[in-house]
């Protein structure tokens, strides 16, 4: 896990049961904390978590969350300082998008040396900007709750042969607009290949031991982070698995080139039977 950059991407809806959104916050505390004891780091997003608060003041969505995770971190452990996060926002998030606890969470990390920034022109504020940035930085994504931008961010890394593991807790989505997270676990039980084409074997027989239905919260945030570094490091070092991954991804790209050539032929062909142009 050491170097590598975990993308968490997902929400809960403002009606998820509050027994449920702690069980969803356990999973990620105790999954943050083995991520970085083994070296690795997270890419968040940061934004208005004000506007993302329900009744109860608790958060829908989770990068401030990981971000306060990572700041207790740093200031608990020994270690040499490095980078537990790759930040992504807009240039103008300190004034107009962080409350003052958080410009000091974010202001305290930065002077800690422990955050890489990539800043957004308000120009080009777009979802898929964001999105875009997110998977370039990230090594790997972990899903829970979400909607359709929760499956889009999935889909997304998948097409570029990153790991995905989608949890399957059912927490909603911040916008209510689709299962995200859940969409994309049914997804990888009927095409485990795609999401770990380096040990998919492997973690079809442990799907259930990262299920969040029941069982150790704990003890699944634990054998996420041993799933995905295995997949990772079986992809770097894997000869067969490395180049199977980087042919799923060539093939798809041809079979869209191909897909367009064959519109573009069948246009040709309609020019001349009808003698247009």
């Amino acid at each position: 896990m050491h170097g590598r950059f975990i993308l968490f991407s997902g929400s809960a809806s403002l009606s998820c049961p509050t027994a449920r959104l702690e069980q969803a916050v356990q999973f990620l505390d105790g999954f943050v904390l083995q991520v970085l004891q083994a070296g690795g780091g997270f890419v968040v997003l940061l934004g208005n978590e004000d506007r993302t608060k329900g009744d109860d003041g608790e958060p829908r969505i989770f990068d401030w969350t990981i971000l306060r995770k990572i700041q207790h971190y740093a200031e608990s452990t020994t270690d040499a300082p490095r980078v537990y996060a790759r930040v992504v926002m807009s240039d103008d998030a300190w004034l107009t998008r962080m409350s003052e606890d958080n410009r000091r969470t974010f202001s305290n990390l930065q002077q800690r040396g422990v955050l890489e920034v990539e800043r957004i022109q308000r120009e080009v504020y777009a979802g898929g900007k964001y999105r875009g940035i997110e998977c370039e930085l990230a090594d790997a994504l972990v899903s829970l709750g979400g909607g359709k931008g929760t499956y889009s961010v999935g889909r997304e890394m998948l097409e570029i042969g990153k790991p995905v593991l989608p949890l399957d807790l059912e927490i909603g989505a911040f916008s209510e607009d689709g299962e995200g997270s859940l969409l994309l676990h049914r997804e990888m039980q009927a095409e485990p290949s795609l999401f770990f084409p380096a040990t998919h074997r492997r973690v079809v027989d442990q799907i259930e031991a990262v299920s969040l239905q029941g069982g150790s919260i704990d003890g699944a945030a634990r054998r996420a982070v041993e799933i995905l570094n295995r997949e990772m490091s079986s992809a770097a070092h894997g000869g067969r698995s490395g180049f199977k991954r980087c042919f799923s991804v060539l093939e798809t790209a041809v079979m869209k080139l191909l897909a367009i050539v064959g519109v573009l032929r069948a246009w040709d062909f309609i020019r001349q039977m009808f003698n247009f142009g």
